[in-house]
């Protein structure tokens, strides 16, 4: 059985095409459609690099207003939340809950070094 390229993806590209008496078709110039994947993928390149420095310049014109993270209330809100699952946790019975307030203890101490940081832009 021969392997090869299928007939309607050679009619697109303009290459001829011939068929094996297996039924599939087969390249009769392999060149011609080595040289068209070597040109398409020469073409993309400047496509990619183009579409690339678009994307780069939309989102720095997008960067308005503040990060998400340095909105303060929502430090006051996670800071209640996790105060909350801590205290339930501190006074579970079963040791695994309690050892998990010990890390929303380090949770509350990574929240106000996050706040503390400077706004970024």
């Amino acid at each position: 059985m021969a392997t090869g390229v299928p007939a309607h993806l050679l009619a697109a590209a303009g290459l001829p095409a011939t068929l094996v008496p297996g039924g599939a078709a087969s390249v009769t110039a392999p060149l011609p459609l080595a040289l068209t994947a070597v040109g398409a993928l020469w073409t993309a390149l400047p496509a990619v690099a183009v579409l690339r420095r678009l994307r780069r310049r939309w989102d720095r014109a997008t960067a308005d207003g503040p990060a998400p993270i340095d909105d303060h209330y929502r430090y006051a809100g996670f800071r209640r939340r996790i105060e909350a699952y801590a205290g339930a946790a501190r006074d579970h019975r079963s040791p695994r809950r309690r050892a998990a307030a010990i890390d929303l203890e380090y949770a509350l101490d990574w929240l106000a070094a996050a706040q503390t940081e400077p706004p970024r832009h």
